[in-house]
Formats: C-alpha cells, structure tokens, sequence
C-alpha cells in the first residue's frame, strides 16, 4: 500500500466535537482495477477528513509545493480560495464520524449546484490521491500546458484534470467527477478515457485513473479506477519532465540569489 500523505490529518477515528475545524472523520474511497504494485489501492478504504483539511485542499489545489501556494498572494488565497472552501464547508455534514452533504445543496440553482460538485471532486479526489497513493500535491495539466510542460498533439480539449508526483517519484493523472444525485451511466469510463490521454516524458503515467465523487452518498464515496484500456487510439499529452524540474525548482534558485544579494524577490 502506498504511503498515506501526513499533510492531511490524522486517523480514522470520529472525535466528539462534530463541527470543529480539527474534528477527524472519514469518507469512503474505493479502489478499482489497479494492478502490479499499486494492486493494494483495490477495495474500501476509510479516508480521514477534517475542515482544515479541506480548506487546505482547496487552497493549495493545483499547487507544486507550500511556497508556490503562498506565493499567490493574500487576495487569491483568502478572498478566492478560502472563499470557495467555506462554500464547500457549508453544507458538510460530519454524523457519528461520517462525511456528508447536506441536501440543502439541491435547493442551490443548477448552475450553483456544478460549479460546488466541480469543486467538492476536486477537493475530495486530492484527499482520496492522498491518501491511496502517496501523492502529496496535485497540479492543473491545463497550467502545465500554457506554460510549456505538457503538449498537445491535436486541438481536442478532452484531457485529464490533474497530474501529480506520488513519494516514489512516479507520475499519475486523474479525471475528477464531482455528482450529487444522479451518477450518468459511463461516466467512470468517460473520465478514465480523459486520464488516459495524458504521456509523462513520452511514457504512460504510473498510472491513469478516474475518480468519481458521490457526493449524496453517506458517508461520501470516491470510485477511484484505473482499468485497462488496450489499443487506446485518443489523443495524447506530452509532459516534459526536463521542463517541469526546471520549472518546479525555479522558486528554490530564486530564494538561493537571494541570500547574495540585497535583491527583494517575490515568489509568485
């Protein structure tokens, strides 16, 4: 079984404050058609959940590292993101140590209601990659494509949502799907078809899944697949490992001129 990662929070215990910020508890994730050494990630696994942990989730989504989270600035973190992170934490419901949500959100506007599931996926699939794989920070292929690191080979815009390091320093790719209520037939293939349309440095990630949130579930559940698909002819991502090394230890060079130098930098 891969690592869990420490950074969010602690066991699978409920403690007896249910609205606190630190108060753990759980959601479920199952994994599904993983193979090889990743083989233990298949079946039920109770993942631990707190509301800090979720804020942190949300605002340091599609972040490398804490310096590139905080080098966003007060605005975007306390403003946009927290924002959105309280949004999301309003209708969380935590009973006898269970993840829910509420069915409040159904009386949000249908509009509301996908932009909240869009974000609950994102939130719940980064705790879920976490906890089942070891993969500490999870980053936005799009980001990675406008800055040089991922390339396309076609115009088409169906890709897969994040890409990320596990502690090994293998490359996974995951589509995340965000549902409360109806859960449309072929949605796990649809995504994982997304995943698999993503190459690290020329090569299939370690490993390309789908996660898929069922969100009116009690507690919440995560599907998280990685089937095999033979003779996949979609379109394909490139991501350039040279150009993502460059780019992930430029903040680190940066920090280094400076202690040389009476220069100010900025890291954001």
């Amino acid at each position: 079984m891969p690592r869990p990662n420490p950074d969010f929070g602690g066991g699978d215990r409920a403690g007896c404050r249910e609205r606190g910020p630190l108060v753990v508890a759980y959601f479920v994730a199952r994994g599904n058609d993983f193979s090889g050494r990743f083989s233990l990630v298949n079946g039920d696994h109770r993942v631990p959940f707190c509301r800090l942990g979720m804020v942190w989730a949300v605002v340091s989504m599609g972040a490398r590292d804490s310096v590139e989270t905080l080098g966003r600035g007060w605005r975007r973190i306390r403003t946009h993101r927290r924002g959105i992170a309280d949004s999301l934490l309003a209708y969380v419901e935590i009973t006898d140590g269970r993840v829910s949500i509420s069915k409040d959100v159904m009386r949000l506007d249908q509009t509301e209601r996908s932009t909240m599931s869009n974000w609950y996926g994102l939130a719940f699939t980064r705790l879920t990659a976490a906890r089942l794989l070891g993969i500490a920070w999870l980053r936005y292929v799009d980001s990675q494509r406008q800055m040089g690191i991922v390339s396309s080979a076609t115009a088409s815009r169906k890709r897969g949502d994040l890409v990320g390091l596990d502690y090994r320093g293998e490359w996974h790719v995951l589509e995340s799907k965000g549902r409360y209520g109806f859960v449309e037939k072929g949605l796990e293939r649809t995504a994982k078809g997304q995943a698999t349309n993503v190459l690290v440095n020329h090569r299939p990630p370690a490993t390309a899944s789908s996660c898929v949130l069922r969100l009116h579930a009690d507690p919440v559940h995560a599907t998280l697949s990685d089937p095999e698909e033979p003779g996949d002819t979609k379109r394909t991502l490139e991501v350039s490992v040279p150009n993502m090394l460059v780019e992930y230890y430029a903040p680190y060079a940066k920090l280094i001129e400076a202690g040389h130098s009476s220069e100010t930098v900025y890291l954001g």
